[in-house]
């Protein structure tokens, strides 16, 4: 029995294809995936500028939606058929770097991984959350004027973000944004990006993954509906991607973050 996935070897090239079906541990649950997010990580790995752990062929994407569909023998939960959320860390691990990636049409992960959700639609907007958890936690901390550089996608999530927060902010380069804090002059340097790292923190500057220390927490929910989300996200269909072809789909992922539909 076989799944389909959307895979690179690192060598700038992307495909659609079969994947077997992998063990189902006594802890896992099997998760018939719905919708996978593609981000800047994606293209890197793409491009073979970084290297995951696993061993090529890469199966890309770090954030998905799905159902459950079958589970291990010691998941003890009254668990089938539930709507969940998975990523991008899972147990200390990141996916599409330190375990296969999870754009493919079936996945069998650990029962710690899955956040079960209430929404039964599978929302594309969903995916965000746990973006939008570490861009709204971060620009939070800031009280002193702060420079905010940023991978090119974010630019428009990051804008609406400070605009939910009633934070001031001029555009200063494409991408940097500049916040305004008050009167205070001192200037702190916070750096966003899509990068497998641990967040590095110092006085002056903050490297920023929005891949580490991320959750689905449900407390930013509420600012779904304040997202103009079709500045953000961009979907379609995995039947899509071969007609799509590479550069056209590397183009739009660095617009704009990209949810493949299975």
């Amino acid at each position: 029995m076989a799944a389909s996935c959307v895979r690179t070897y690192g060598k700038k090239n992307l495909e659609v294809s079969e994947y077997p079906f992998e063990v189902l541990y006594p802890k896992d649950v099997l998760i018939r995936i719905k919708k996978a997010l593609l981000t800047p990580l994606d293209l890197h790995i793409v491009n073979g500028e970084v290297v995951p752990k696993t061993s090529s062929p890469y199966i890309l994407s770090s954030v998905a939606l799905g159902v459950i569909v079958d589970k291990g023998v010691n998941v003890q939960n009254p668990i089938m058929g539930k709507y969940v959320a998975i990523g991008p860390e899972c147990e200390n691990k990141l996916f599409a770097y330190d375990v296969k990636g999870l754009a493919r049409t079936y996945a069998a992960v650990s029962i710690n991984c899955v956040k079960t959700l209430s929404n039964k639609h599978l929302e594309s907007r969903l995916l965000i959350i746990p973006l939008l958890n570490k861009i709204i936690n971060v620009l939070k901390t800031i009280e002193k004027k702060t420079t905010v550089t940023f991978d090119s996608c974010l630019f428009n999530i990051i804008s609406q973000a400070l605009s939910i927060l009633n934070m001031q902010y001029s555009v200063i380069g494409e991408h940097t944004l500049e916040v305004v804090y008050g009167s205070k002059e001192a200037n702190i340097r916070i750096n966003i990006s899509f990068d497998y790292k641990e967040d590095i923190i110092t006085d002056s500057v903050w490297n920023v993954s929005c891949l580490r220390n991320t959750s689905f927490n449900c407390n930013v929910a509420k600012y779904l509906d304040k997202i103009r989300l079709h500045e953000i996200l961009t979907e379609i269909s995995v039947d899509d991607i071969d007609n799509l072809g590479l550069e056209s789909l590397a183009e739009e992922m660095r617009r704009k973050l990209v949810v493949i539909a299975f």
